[in-house]
C-alpha cells in the first residue's frame, strides 16, 4: 500500500448491531438449559443449540462484511425474526418447542445461503 492510499475502516451499521443484540439475547436464553442442571444431556443440548445460534449469526455476519453497505435490510430482519423464534422456543425445548427451534434454524440458514448466492452472483 502506498502512502496515498488510505485503508477504510468499516464500522458496523445499526442494523448489524441490532442483529448482534438479538443473537446475544438468544444465547442468554440458552443459559437456562444449564442453570442448576447436573445432567450431561442438558449440557449437550446447550452445546448443540449454541452451535445453531452461532452458525446462524456467523453466516449473516459474513454476509454483512462481504456486502458491506449493499447488505439488504429485509433478509437481515427476517434472520432476526428467525433468531427470535429460536430464542423463544428454548424455554420448552424439551417439549413441543424443539420443532419450532429446528424449523427456525433451517429457515435462517436457508436465507443465509440464498443471500450468499445472491452476493456471489453480484460480484461475479
Amino acid at each position: 500500500m502506498t502512502t496515498t492510499e488510505k485503508s477504510e475502516e468499516r464500522h458496523a451499521s445499526w442494523l448489524e448491531l441490532f442483529f448482534d443484540l438479538v443473537a446475544v439475547a438468544g444465547v442468554a436464553q440458552l443459559a437456562h438449559l444449564v442453570h442448576g442442571s447436573t445432567s450431561w444431556g442438558d449440557v449437550g443440548l446447550y452445546a448443540v443449540c449454541f452451535l445453531a445460534f452461532w452458525t446462524a449469526w456467523m453466516c449473516f455476519t459474513v454476509y454483512g462484511n462481504v456486502a458491506k453497505g449493499a447488505a439488504h435490510t429485509m433478509p437481515v430482519l427476517l434472520a432476526m425474526a428467525g433468531l427470535a423464534f429460536m430464542a423463544a422456543s428454548v424455554e420448552d425445548i424439551h417439549g413441543s418447542h424443539a420443532k419450532v427451534f429446528a424449523i427456525a434454524y433451517i429457515a435462517v440458514r436457508a436465507l443465509a445461503s440464498a443471500c450468499g448466492r445472491a452476493g456471489a452472483a453480484a460480484y461475479a
